[in-house]
Parts: structure tokens; C-alpha cells; sequence
């Protein structure tokens, strides 16, 4: 499945770990019981991407922090899996999908042996703009609860849903005959957010946010501007939100407010470089190109984040040098 989008085929912990890192999240590959075979697809169609992922061993990976917030949906074909998610533990199989979204915490993932997995990356600011256009149709209420944790995908909506990812990747399988087209592309990617939308659960968004402009202005300023120093106001006045807005916005759909959405970004663009680092780099030239000038309290919150100290992650890097 998505063998012509191959990123990776490998038995390495720390060559799948970076591999499945740059198309999802920084983690860490723990408890290996098995043979260590992964294989990871993955082709951006438009906004999305689709992934096929199988590790082959049983395994547990630990995340660290995201890239991005994004919402994932893990579609089991063989095997099982299970994730910790703001402390509940969700399980699914052959015939359902586990859904994560941002504003969730997800700590842990746990793989059967030969746990093969689709699985759709949508950008919040996709769901956002999807919503924003819905606004007035009377469906907005509807379509802007919480999404559900598991999600049955042989019954009722989410049995189309897959059937529509189904189509998507045998086009894709087949040499992308329609998914070559813009248009095609277009309009697949706002059938895969659209019809997740439609099998969103129960818990309605404040009624006072429901119009506000897309989210994707604010995270694009932000990732433009990291090394500047940028305040609410300043991320307010170039997505033409208001302060309050902005905020309600980022605590509804990330779970942080704007700063502290910075102070992230920042953290894991330094431990980006680091994890990648070179003879000559060092800890402050990176973070300084970063915007972060007061490395105490940057070394405090990067310990408190990763689990190691920025030097540390820097030699880690030079071991792996010396280990290739």
C-alpha cells in the first residue's frame, strides 16, 4: 500500500524513529519484542497526507512533542494497537480507527506484532477553514463538537469515510490518475475533512468563536517569525483577530494559549537542529536563531519538554556521527 511513496524500509530503531519523525511526530521507539522491519509510506495529496505504517515487532513508542498539532486517524488493517490519551486508554482493531486531534494529550502507543496502519494527517487549520465555510448553513453546531476517540469504520458515516480514504489510495496505488489533478486534489482533500467532520461526537464549541477566521494565518506568522519577538497582539493584528479571539481559539483547538504556542514552536525548532547537529554547532547559535536569548530559563523548559538538557541531545548527535 503507497509502496511508490516509500520514505523508509528498515530494521534500525534510530533510522525508523527519525524517518516516521519528519512526517509525524518526535518520539521515542521503547520495549521492542520481535524483529524490527518497518516499512513507512507516505504521500502528501494537497493538505493531507497519507501514511502506511507497519513496524513489524511488537513495540511501545513514546512521544516527546509534536512538529505540528494535527489530527491523526490510525486505521488498523492487521493487528491491533492501543494509546493513552489524556489518561484514557483507547483500543482499536481491524474495523475501527483511533482518532487523536489537538487540545489531547497522547503520551503512549502501544503496536501489535505486524500492526499495519492507514493513516490520514490533517492540519488544523484544514478542519478550521472547513468549518469557517459552514458557518451560517446551520450545520456549524453540528459539525464542530469533539471528535470521538474511536471511530467504527464499517457502519453508518464512518464506513464511508473509509471507503473515500479506500479510493484515494487506490488512485495513488494505481499511478495517481486523478489525484495528479488539482482540482481532484482539491476536492478529495474536502471530502476526507469534510466526512470527518460528519462523524464528529457530542460537546459543542462556544457560540461566540464559531465565525472567527481560520486558524492557518496565525500558525504561519508564528513559524515565519520565530526568531522575532512576537507578542499576542502582533499574531492578532496579522491573522485580523481580536486578542480574545485569538486566544479562545488556540485554548479551544490547541489546548495552550498563543505564547505558550511559541514557546513550543521555538523549543522543538532547537531540538530539530540539535537532534541534527554538526561539529561546529552550538547551543546558543541555535538558539538564538531561534529567538531564544535567555538560555537559563530555555535550558529549564527544553529539560522539562524532552527529558534531557540541549547539550545533551548535541552529543547524542555526535555519537551518532561517530556511530555512521
Amino acid at each position: 500500500m503507497l509502496a511508490a511513496y516509500q520514505r523508509a524500509r528498515t530494521g534500525h530503531v534510530q533510522e525508523a524513529e527519525q524517518s516516521v519523525a519528519r512526517t509525524l511526530s518526535l518520539h521515542r521507539v521503547v520495549d521492542v519484542s520481535g524483529d524490527l522491519d518497518l516499512t513507512h509510506n507516505a504521500v502528501r495529496v494537497g493538505g493531507l497526507t497519507l501514511l502506511y505504517i507497519n513496524y513489524g515487532a511488537e513495540l511501545t513508542i513514546h512521544l516527546q512533542s509534536p512538529y505540528e498539532p494535527y489530527y491523526l486517524v490510525q486505521i488498523p488493517l492487521q493487528g491491533s494497537m492501543r494509546i493513552l490519551r489524556d489518561g484514557e486508554r483507547l483500543e482499536a482493531k481491524v474495523g475501527t480507527a483511533v482518532i487523536t486531534e489537538p487540545g489531547h494529550v497522547t503520551s503512549r502507543l502501544q503496536y501489535s506484532a505486524n500492526c499495519a496502519r492507514l493513516l490520514v494527517k490533517i492540519p488544523p487549520a484544514l478542519v478550521e477553514q472547513r468549518l469557517h465555510e459552514f458557518a451560517g448553513t446551520g450545520r456549524a453546531d453540528e459539525l464542530g463538537r469533539a471528535l470521538p476517540g474511536v471511530l467504527d469504520v464499517t457502519d453508518g458515516a464512518g464506513r464511508t469515510w473509509m471507503e473515500l480514504v479506500r479510493t484515494g489510495v487506490a488512485d495513488l496505488d494505481a499511478g495517481a490518475f486523478m489525484l495528479s489533478l488539482p482540482s481532484a486534489i482539491g476536492y478529495f482533500e474536502n471530502l476526507i475533512v469534510d466526512g470527518l467532520l460528519v462523524v464528529r461526537g457530542d460537546g459543542h464549541a462556544p457560540a461566540d468563536v464559531e465565525a472567527v477566521p481560520s486558524m492557518r494565518g496565525a500558525l504561519e506568522f508564528i513559524d515565519a517569525h520565530l526568531d522575532s519577538p512576537i507578542g499576542v497582539l502582533d499574531i492578532a493584528s496579522a491573522t485580523h483577530m481580536s486578542i480574545r479571539a485569538l486566544q479562545i481559539r488556540f485554548q479551544r483547538e490547541l489546548g495552550v494559549s498563543p505564547i505558550a504556542y511559541v514557546r513550543n514552536r521555538r523549543l522543538e525548532a532547537v531540538y530539530r537542529d540539535l537532534y541534527v547537529g554538526s561539529a561546529d554547532t552550538s547551543v546558543y547559535a541555535v538558539a538564538a536563531r531561534h529567538g531564544i536569548t535567555h538560555l537559563g530559563r530555555m535550558a529549564a523548559a527544553y529539560r522539562e519538554k524532552f527529558g534531557e538538557s540541549p547539550s545533551d541531545t548535541l552529543r547524542a548527535a555526535a555519537g551518532r556521527r561517530g556511530n555512521g
